[in-house]
């Protein structure tokens, strides 16, 4: 086994994020030809300029961050690793989103989290089309609708079509394997961080326990 410190894995873990956020592969989906870049006070004060690519930059932050969540959970990793790494990886993404954003994106990971049922007949993503018409206007909700189902169907073209598979773009059981495969080193490098530890403890025990 390959012996790394926890720290390097949460940053590997948050890097994963960061790369599907800026792929222009991702953006194409939605009419981009790569992530626009723009500053979080003018997105504030255009907010009708801006508003897809704000939303979508929440949007697909959170659908990674749970892809990669989920690779935590589901792994054969000791209770304590997978918190520690969870923790880590939260405190992580959600200090470079907000960045760039002024959403509340503890609130909208933890109730996204809730809404995904993989076991329903219905495709994964189907929650994201709720209240769009609130959240957009009626031409960004047309492509956010067609970039998604088109994202989402190019992810999983060769997947069993009689069931979904458990996640929504990148390859869960994948990272899983890989996370199993290393020996960590200063596991509770996270838990002597109080404050961090105690900011995202319950809500790392939320998702764990789910």
């Amino acid at each position: 086994m390959e012996k790394k410190y926890l720290k390097e894995i949460i940053m590997e873990l948050t890097l994963i994020v960061v790369k599907g956020l800026v792929s222009e592969g991702i953006w194409n989906n939605f009419g981009y030809k790569k992530m626009p870049t723009y500053r979080k006070i003018f997105a504030m004060i255009f907010k009708k300029n801006f508003q897809l690519p704000v939303y979508l930059y929440n949007t697909l932050s959170i659908i990674f961050l749970v892809d990669v969540a989920n690779s935590i959970k589901f792994s054969s990793l000791e209770k304590n690793i997978k918190k520690n790494l969870l923790i880590g990886v939260l405190d992580e993404v959600f200090k470079l989103v907000t960045k760039v954003t002024d959403s509340n994106l503890v609130d909208e990971f933890r109730s996204t989290y809730k809404k995904i049922d993989f076991n329903s007949s219905k495709p994964p993503y189907s929650f994201l089309f709720d209240d769009l018409k609130i959240k957009l206007s009626k031409e960004n909700s047309a492509k956010f609708i067609v970039g998604i189902i088109n994202l989402y169907t190019t992810r999983h073209l060769l997947d069993d079509k009689s069931s979904h598979s458990h996640y929504l773009l990148l390859d869960v059981k994948k990272i899983s394997k890989y996370l199993e495969s290393i020996e960590y080193l200063n596991i509770s490098e996270i838990e002597s961080n109080f404050s961090t530890y105690n900011l995202y403890s319950n809500l790392a025990d939320e998702i764990l326990l789910e």
